[in-house]
């Protein structure tokens, strides 16, 4: 088994067809198929089913493909980082559900590190199965989820079966996020019922809206998070179901988080995978995450305990 025949099986993954990927990998179709039938004859599986239509993955087949993604992963990574022996690169890579925290903790890592440092940081923000789906990728060293109770045996049977570690951190007070100006900002305390009436604002790639759908179908969807801020503040009837907003951030767009009578609580969770090594830089923001703590005069933070979704 060799490296190239790794990057072989991702590619026809990826695309689904043993010609499409022998024309992206610039070699010919037979060589490709020799290559396949050779590895799965070495490693004694079928890693893909031939159909009419091109290729589909066995059960055996997602098993190797973990492995072989997280292998590639780290062989890119080790390259990156040593190819040049002269240079010390700090190198972390995180997917997380949209969060003005996680952002506040990278940019904290980034202001520790010395200047005459290479680096090289990324922050993708996605919903929570798309985070998982990254660190399970090797795309992202770290994952920071967001979930409801509900769903949790979800969440955890896709880390297990993606030999994920899901770390439970945090169960968190959902509150409501608006502008200061809103007629309802001046409230300590609102209920479900008084926001039939406002524009809700969500993010238009929501895999599970922790609310119920209300009477009132008042809805702007938006696509990141910068957009979301700029909505809240100009259209100052609209509101937003938040966990974590930094008080910089509050005060920066003059919004204000609300606590609502009956609003669900929500399991916050880091994932990082068993196939891989923790590096120092992954070391450090694991700390981090597991160390926040949320100002209190928005958000309600408990200590996570398993008992309460198992």
């Amino acid at each position: 088994m060799t490296l190239q025949q790794l990057r072989y099986v991702v590619e026809i993954e990826k695309t689904g067809s043993i010609t499409k990927s022998a024309a992206n990998l610039f070699m010919s179709q037979p060589n490709l198929s020799s290559s396949l039938k050779e590895l799965e004859t070495e490693i004694g599986i079928t890693v893909f089913n031939r159909t009419a239509k091109g290729v589909e993955v066995t059960e055996d087949g997602l098993e190797f493909l973990s492995y072989a993604k997280s292998i590639i992963s780290q062989i890119d990574r080790l390259e990156f980082i040593f190819k040049d022996q002269k240079r010390k690169t700090a190198t972390l890579n995180v997917a997380c559900t949209r969060s003005s925290y996680v952002v506040r903790i990278l940019c904290d890592y980034y202001n520790q590190l010395p200047a005459d440092l290479s680096v090289n940081l990324k922050l993708s923000e996605l919903t929570s199965l798309k985070a998982m789906e990254a660190v399970a990728d090797g795309q992202a060293d770290l994952g920071r989820i967001s979930f409801d109770e509900i769903n949790y045996k979800s969440y955890e049977r896709f880390a297990r079966k993606n030999r994920l570690i899901m770390e439970l951190l945090w169960k968190v007070d959902t509150y409501v996020l608006m502008s200061s100006n809103h007629p309802l900002a001046k409230h300590s305390m609102i209920t479900m019922e008084m926001l039939n009436q406002y524009t809700r604002v969500v993010y238009s790639d929501l895999e599970i809206d922790i609310i119920p759908i209300e009477e009132n179908h008042r809805r702007i969807a938006v696509s990141d998070r910068g957009t979301m801020m700029d909505v809240l503040s100009s259209c100052q009837d609209s509101y937003l179901w938040t966990i974590s907003t930094h008080p910089h951030i509050l005060k920066a767009h003059d919004l204000v988080a609300i606590p609502c009578e009956g609003a669900p609580a929500i399991l916050e969770a880091v994932v990082y995978s068993k196939n891989r090594a923790i590096t120092k830089e992954m070391q450090w923001f694991l700390e981090k995450l597991r160390s926040t703590q949320y100002d209190e005069y928005f958000r309600i933070q408990e200590s996570f305990r398993p008992d309460t979704v198992l």
